[in-house]
Parts: C-alpha cells; sequence; structure tokens
C-alpha cells in the first residue's frame, strides 16, 4: 500500500516543533501504522516530499498488522463476490 498526506491535514498543534523543518522531522519519529504492532511486521518509512509537499509512504501488504478477508454473498442464487 502507498500513501500521501498532506502536511496541513495533521494536527500540528500536538507537536513540540515550531518551525515546518523541525514538525516534519518530529512527525517521521511518531508516526504510527495501525499501532505499530510489537511483531517486528511494521517497517514502513515515511518521507517527505519537497516537491510536492506531502509526506509519502510505502508498507507491503501483510505489514503492519494488515489482514485481509473475503466474503462472499448471492443475488437470485447467484454467487457475485
Amino acid at each position: 500500500m502507498v500513501g500521501a498526506i498532506r502536511l496541513d491535514a495533521i494536527n500540528l498543534a500536538t507537536l513540540d516543533a515550531i518551525t515546518p523543518a523541525g514538525q516534519r522531522e518530529e512527525l517521521q519519529r511518531v508516526v504510527k501504522y495501525n499501532g505499530n504492532p510489537e511483531d517486528g511486521t511494521c517497517t514502513p518509512e515515511l518521507t517527505w516530499d519537497e516537491t510536492n509537499q506531502v509526506f509519502t509512504f510505502a508498507i507491503d501488504l501483510g505489514e503492519c498488522g494488515m489482514t485481509a478477508s473475503k466474503i462472499s454473498r448471492t443475488e437470485n442464487g447467484v454467487q457475485v463476490s
């Protein structure tokens, strides 16, 4: 899974840092993905994209406590998923 987070979408008032650069550095130290499971399966990197002014991240499928499930259903006696 890959994603991006705009800096203005984050509640910066909860940070100790005052400057934008300091806030970005602090966020990179404290960010959690799905609570960061203690089993060592959560190893994504949060990086700052200066060009687009967003944080980017990538998490391998199955990391950070991700799980998957499949649900099947029928409509009019026909399985549709």
